[in-house]
């Protein structure tokens, strides 16, 4: 069976005797289209980004999603279950419905490239009923575009992240292997850097051992770059970007030891830990994004810079 685009799925409910209401919302950033098309594939990042979204996945395969959302109604403290499917209708081009009580939600989300860094998404909205429930359609879109400003809020910043980590030369494995079901697979690394730009860097010991709490070293920004912590007597050093799809990552993030990825929870252990009660002993902790070597009076890191090896080994 044919992928009903948006204007397919409204037409057919309009022979069901459906009324409807059109109205679009838009938002620009600086960012490419296969951003905000990732964005809105990944499923995992709704837990952990949009704190208020109470959802249980159903499914996550190649180009269609379903979920069953849990809204909650205002005032009343009771919350209705709302079972939406989302599909990849072409390139850029999701489709999404859901039905409320009398009411059928359609909308179609597309994403189109302004110049050369900047992306216009438009999503146009279709809110569909039966007799007089199409009076309370007002209500409704103001509902929805309420909820669309908060989506943005906490998803425009992933997306204007990916255009900041491009602009300095990274890349992104899922631009080419973005599929609902790919997203949950967050061991893996889908950052890489584009083949002029370098992939290693050598610190020196010394800078390492001048660094103070939050301190940033190597690179300005991107996975190159690294921040300090100091805990007693250790100093720790630990990446400022995540691997999987560039979240950046500061102390903020760390509990029980570890990082946990503001986007999807991804965990990262310390690269270095410098033990002040051993002669500041530079104990390297090895991981599979990163091959760190200690050469005397600098620490060499190099990062694998190849998505691919996570084919076999992300696990």
């Amino acid at each position: 069976m044919s992928k009903k685009s948006f204007e397919d799925l409204v037409n057919l409910l309009k022979k069901e005797n459906y009324n409807f209401k059109f109205f679009q919302a838009e938002s620009t950033g600086n960012f490419l289209p296969e951003d905000s098309n990732w964005n809105y594939k990944d499923v995992v990042h709704a837990k952990f980004v949009h704190p208020g979204l109470n959802n249980v996945q159903a499914c996550a395969l190649g180009d269609v999603t379903s979920s069953i959302n849990l809204l909650k109604l205002p005032f009343l403290g009771l919350s209705i279950p709302l079972v939406c499917v989302m599909y990849e209708q072409s390139r850029f081009k999701l489709v999404y419905f859901s039905s409320f009580g009398p009411y059928i939600i359609v909308n179609n989300t597309n994403s189109e490239r302004i110049d050369s860094k900047k992306t216009k998404v438009t999503t146009s909205y279709a809110i569909g009923s039966k007799g007089i429930f199409k009076y309370f359609h007002k209500i409704i879109e103001k509902m929805i575009l309420k909820n669309y400003q908060l989506l943005m809020a906490d998803d425009m910043p992933m997306r204007n992240r990916r255009g900041e980590l491009r602009n300095l030369g990274h890349k992104f494995y899922s631009d080419n292997q973005t599929s609902f079901s790919f997203t949950e697979e967050i061991n893996r690394a889908n950052v890489y850097l584009d083949q002029n730009v370098k992939s290693e860097i050598s610190i020196k010991k010394s800078s390492l051992l001048s660094c103070k709490q939050g301190e940033k070293i190597g690179e300005t920004s991107g996975i190159l770059s690294f921040f300090i912590t100091e805990e007693g007597k250790k100093k720790k050093m630990w990446p400022a970007t995540c691997s999987h799809e560039g979240a950046y990552l500061t102390s903020k993030c760390i509990k029980n030891g570890k990082i946990f990825c503001p986007w999807h929870n991804k965990v990262t252990k310390p690269l270095i830990i410098i033990d002040e009660s051993e002669k500041n002993k530079f104990n390297i902790v090895q991981c599979v994004d990163y091959l760190i070597t200690d050469e005397k009076e600098a620490i060499k890191i190099k990062f694998r810079n190849d998505p691919k090896y996570y084919d076999k080994n992300y696990k």
